[in-house]
């Protein structure tokens, strides 16, 4: 988080965090949090999603595909099996961020393939 609020202060701006509305991201409910808006002061906000959003959280979009394309209906007789199983997935993907980047809706997926090609 410090290296997010210097960048964004050598720019002259705040730096903005979106979160979800869980307990401990709440400066009211974490000392962790509180300190970090104390240290960072006006340099550094945090925006709360509203509750049951996940259409504004990407990552959900990402895990929903995983789910589909790994863990659900699986034939794994262990956790490990599993877990590598989810850990392949994430490294095919990343070799392709063009598609990382349609599965969680970015307009710059278009903009990435066409720079790769």
């Amino acid at each position: 988080c410090n290296a997010l609020v210097r960048r964004s202060r050598t720019r002259g701006r705040k730096a903005i965090i979106l979160v979800d509305n869980a307990r401990f991201h709440r400066p009211e409910q974490s000392r962790q949090v509180a300190a970090l808006l104390q240290r960072h002061g006006r340099w550094l906000k945090l925006v709360y999603l509203p509750a049951y959003s996940p259409e504004l959280q990407p990552l959900d979009h990402l895990f929903r595909v995983l789910r589909g394309r790994v863990t659900h209906n699986h034939h794994r007789s262990s956790l490990a099996m599993l877990e590598a199983d989810a850990e392949g997935w994430f490294h095919a993907l990343a070799r392709h961020p063009h598609r990382t980047l349609r599965i969680i809706g970015s307009p710059l997926a278009q903009a990435i393939r066409r720079h790769a090609a």
